[in-house]
C-alpha cells in the first residue's frame, strides 16, 4: 500500500511540475515576438546578448543604436571607478587646523575639514553595524580630536574645504522638475548625510493646504514657498524645486488628505557649509566656543579669501571600501554616489574634478582598454539626464570586459543586484526559472526602461542589455514582456 502511495505521489508532484512549466512556458515568447508587440509599436528598442565566454551573439537588434539608458549608466560608472581604484579604496576625509594654540587652549586660526569626494560621509545607506557606528561618530571623533589638540576656544572659523571638486553640483541636462528633490542631490568636494533632508507635512481635508511641520535634520536657511495641495490619494506626488547654493524651495503638487506627518525628501543646498554648521554648533554645545562663522572654499573664493595651506591633521574619517560604495550605488540606484564616482574617477589625472573631466576620464580610460565610447554621449554618472545615450552592444561589450579580462570581475559582479531578491529588481522575475539567476542593473525614467548584466542559462553565463525608450505609459506591461522575453531566450 505504501508503494503504491509513493508512486501516486510521485506522479502527482510530476504532474503538478509538468503544469507549472507548461503555464511558464506558455508566458514566454522569443526576441522577434518581443520588438513586434503591438503595445511597442512606437518605441525605440535596442538589445544584445551575447555568451560572456565565446563571444557568440545569440539575439541582436539596434544593438549600435543610440538610446536613453537611465540608470543603467551606473554600470559605466562604477566599472570605472572600481577598476582606476580597486574595491579596497578608502576616501578620506581630513579635519585640520592652521595657526597657533596657546597655553590657555586658545586656537588662533581656523579648523577645516578637508574633502576629497566621500559621498558616504553621515550616511544612512551604510548598513553594517561598525560602519553605522563610524558614520554616527564622525562629528564625535572631530570633538574628540580637538580635545586631545588641548583646543578650548576658537578665535577663528570653521572652513570646510571642498576645493576637489568644481562647484557644478549638478549636470547642466538636468531637468527643473528633478532638481531640489533628494534623488537629484547635488555632488559636492564634501558631502554630508547624504545630501538630504526630510519634510514632514500635516495635511487635512481634501481642497485645504497642508501645514509645514518641521524639517530634519533642521534647515532654518531653507524658505519653503508652499503651493501643495491635499487631493484624494494614496499617493506622494509632491516635489520641492530648487537650485544648489539658495534658500529658496517651491513646493509643488499634491498630497494625501488627513496625515499626521506626510514625508517628502529634498536636497541640502551647501552641503560643505551645512557640515561646517554642524561642526562649530557640535564645538559650541560642548563650550568650545567660535568667534567666526562657518566658511567654505567657495564662499571663500567669492570674497577672495585664499584658504591656508600649512594645515596640521587632527583626525582622518576614512569611507567604507569602493567595492561596498559600488554596491550600494547598483543596487539601490544611488544617484548621490553614482554622481561623486564620475568626479573621482577624474582625480586619478586631474588635481580637481568636474563632470566634464570625469566624462573625459571615463572615455579615455576605456578607450586604452579597446572599447570605444566616442560614439556615446554622457552628461552625468547617475543617467538622470534623459539626454544620454548609449547603445546596448557598448554596454555588453562593458560588461564582457569586465567579465573576462577586469581583475575585480568579482566584486564588480557582486555589485549587480539579484533579479527577485533585492534593491530595484527584487520583483523583476520573482518566482520564475531566472529567479537568483540573473545579476542585473536596471533603469528607469519617464517613457525609459532599461535592463543590463548576467543571466545564467543551462550553465552558460551570457552578458544583455535591453533598451526600450518612447513606450508611453504602459510601464508595468512593459517590464512583464521584457521578463517573458528573458525567460524565452
Amino acid at each position: 500500500m505504501k508503494n503504491y502511495q509513493n508512486i501516486f505521489l510521485v506522479t502527482l508532484v510530476t504532474f503538478v511540475t509538468f503544469l507549472s512549466w507548461s503555464n511558464s512556458y506558455a508566458q514566454q515568447h522569443s526576441t522577434g515576438e518581443f520588438i513586434n508587440l503591438p503595445e511597442l509599436e512606437s518605441a525605440d528598442i535596442g538589445i544584445q546578448l551575447v555568451e560572456t565566454k565565446t563571444g557568440k551573439v545569440l539575439t541582436s537588434h539596434n544593438n549600435n543604436k543610440l538610446l536613453t539608458p537611465a540608470s543603467i549608466l551606473k554600470v559605466l560608472t562604477t566599472a570605472t571607478a572600481l577598476e582606476i581604484y580597486g574595491p579596497d579604496h578608502r576616501i578620506p576625509t581630513l579635519l585640520e587646523y592652521v595657526g597657533n594654540i596657546e597655553p590657555d587652549g586658545t586656537l588662533k586660526g581656523d579648523i577645516y575639514i578637508k574633502g576629497n569626494g566621500d559621498p558616504t560621509l553621515g550616511s544612512e545607506h551604510i548598513d553594517t553595524e561598525k560602519e553605522q557606528k563610524e558614520k554616527e561618530d564622525f562629528l564625535k571623533n572631530c570633538m574628540t580630536a580637538i580635545r586631545k589638540a588641548g583646543i578650548k576656544k576658537v578665535e577663528g572659523k570653521v572652513i570646510a574645504d571642498e576645493s576637489c571638486f568644481d562647484q557644478e553640483g549638478i549636470s547642466p541636462k538636468w531637468l527643473w522638475e528633478d532638481m531640489g528633490n533628494y534623488f537629484a542631490s547635488g555632488s559636492y568636494g564634501i558631502s554630508y548625510k547624504d545630501n538630504m533632508y526630510r519634510l514632514y507635512l500635516k495635511s487635512g481635508v481634501v481642497g485645504s493646504k497642508p501645514e509645514i511641520i518641521r524639517t530634519q535634520p533642521s534647515m532654518p536657511q531653507i524658505n519653503f514657498l508652499n503651493n501643495l495641495q491635499v487631493k484624494k490619494s494614496n499617493s506622494d506626488n509632491a516635489y520641492i524645486y530648487g537650485v544648489p547654493f539658495t534658500g529658496e524651495r517651491w513646493l509643488f503638487g499634491a498630497v494625501p488628505a488627513n496625515q499626521t506627518a506626510f514625508c517628502i525628501r529634498g536636497d541640502i543646498p551647501d552641503p560643505p557649509l551645512y557640515l561646517a554648521t554642524c561642526l562649530k554648533n557640535e564645538l559650541e554645545k560642548n563650550n568650545i566656543p567660535v568667534t567666526g562663522e562657518p566658511s567654505t572654499y567657495r564662499l571663500c573664493m567669492l570674497k577672495n579669501e585664499l584658504l591656508k595651506k600649512d594645515r596640521k591633521i587632527l583626525y582622518t574619517h576614512e569611507s567604507v571600501p569602493l567595492s561596498e560604495i559600488i554596491r550600494i550605488t547598483n543596487v539601490k540606484s544611488n544617484n548621490h554616489y553614482a554622481e561623486h564616482l564620475l568626479k573621482l574617477v577624474a582625480l586619478s589625472k586631474y588635481p580637481q574634478a568636474s563632470f566634464q573631466k570625469g566624462i573625459e576620464t571615463v572615455q579615455s580610460f576605456w578607450k586604452e582598454k579597446g572599447i570605444n565610447l566616442s560614439g556615446i554621449q554622457i552628461y552625468d554618472g547617475s543617467g538622470l539626464s534623459p539626454v544620454n545615450k548609449v547603445t546596448p552592444a557598448v554596454m555588453v561589450e562593458l560588461l564582457i570586459y569586465m567579465y573576462n579580462k577586469s581583475e575585480y570581475s568579482s566584486a564588480f559582479y557582486s555589485s549587480l543586484p539579484e533579479a527577485g531578491k533585492e534593491g530595484t529588481v527584487r520583483n523583476l522575475l520573482k518566482k520564475t526559472a531566472l529567479e537568483g539567476k540573473v545579476h542585473l542593473k536596471s533603469g528607469s525614467i519617464t517613457n525609459v526602461q532599461c535592463y543590463t548584466g548576467y543571466v545564467i542559462k543551462d550553465n552558460k553565463e551570457y552578458a544583455f542589455c535591453i533598451m526600450v525608450n518612447n513606450f508611453g505609459k504602459q510601464r508595468r506591461k512593459v517590464i512583464s514582456e521584457i521578463e517573458k522575453m528573458m525567460l524565452g531566450w
